[in-house]
């Protein structure tokens, strides 16, 4: 959205020329930099943390361009486009996974959360009270994890690595909500709750030994790979699969048994398979 400098000096020519006062001309470029915004173009924040900036001074009763007198179009358009701009604002901070994905542009998710903090300011003089932008975020926060998770929730049937990509975004976004880690964390709980929900649906389905499975199914393929690429030249400890073969056995033992399963019995059963496992696969192995 930013001019060229060339343009620049058109527009600051025209104005000077034909008496354009420096208000009405901010709240022209406030009002064309929204209506592109609204209708999906990403615009720079700072731009609009500018013009924004140079309208409420002027409001407010200060001389930005020299000029003391404020019109009442004035007052009434500056309010018109600040609750545009702070509507604007809160929806992108509520759709910052797709507004800012990866924390791109660089920057852009914290100047955005500065913007929206001069927004709510009453003047020009007094700093909002961290409690009243606290609750406006985290009002787009508890909104967010609505919408990223049922957003994620459609995305899941055809994408498995859905939730990890979306928990990799934390890593991109802390540093622009690093005054509010509080609500991230609420945020970040919010979205687990919602997915464990589903995530003890799906787990009632599934046979209680299914990890097991899975792990089996693993280790032996790891096994038939392994096996396939051997140079079968002799050594003195055995081959490099046999003992990633016998690590794998033990750290999945290990693992089962430091759950310390509630259920006597079904211990005792996990704990008979994998011995059991172990066996025919150290069997397979020597094959």
């Amino acid at each position: 959205g930013w001019f060229s400098p060339g343009q620049v000096f058109v527009l600051d020519e025209y104005c000077a020329r034909n008496g354009v006062r420096g208000c009405h001309r901010h709240l022209c470029y406030l009002r064309d930099l929204l209506e592109r915004a609204e209708n999906g173009a990403m615009i720079d924040p700072t731009l609009l943390h500018y013009s924004f900036a140079f309208c409420a001074s002027h409001v407010h009763g200060n001389r930005p361009d020299g000029i003391g007198t404020v019109t009442v179009e004035e007052k009434e358009r500056f309010e018109e486009i600040k609750e545009r701009l702070r509507v604007l604002l809160e929806n992108q901070i509520t759709h910052f996974r797709y507004c800012f994905p990866f924390g791109r542009p660089e920057g852009a998710l914290k100047a955005t959360l500065s913007l929206l903090e001069r927004v709510l300011m009453k003047d020009i003089v007094t700093p909002v009270p961290q409690e009243e932008v606290k609750t406006v975020i985290r009002k787009c926060l508890e909104q967010a994890a609505l919408v990223n998770y049922s957003r994620l929730s459609e995305y899941a049937k055809i994408e498995a690595t859905t939730l990890i990509t979306y928990l990799s975004f934390f890593c991109h976004i802390s540093k622009a909500f690093a005054w509010w880690s509080d609500l991230m964390m609420e945020h970040a709980e919010t979205f687990l709750s919602l997915f464990a929900v589903d995530m003890d649906a799906a787990l009632e389905v599934q046979p209680p030994d299914s990890y097991v499975d899975l792990m089996e199914s693993s280790i032996a393929q790891s096994i038939h790979r392994g096996f396939e690429r051997e140079s079968w030249e002799p050594v003195n400890n055995g081959s490099g699969t046999s003992e990633d073969l016998f690590w794998k056995l033990d750290a999945l033992q290990t693992f089962i048994r430091d759950l310390h399963w509630p259920e006597e019995e079904f211990g005792k059963h996990l704990e008979q398979r994998l011995k059991l496992m172990a066996s025919d696969m150290i069997e397979s192995c020597v094959k």
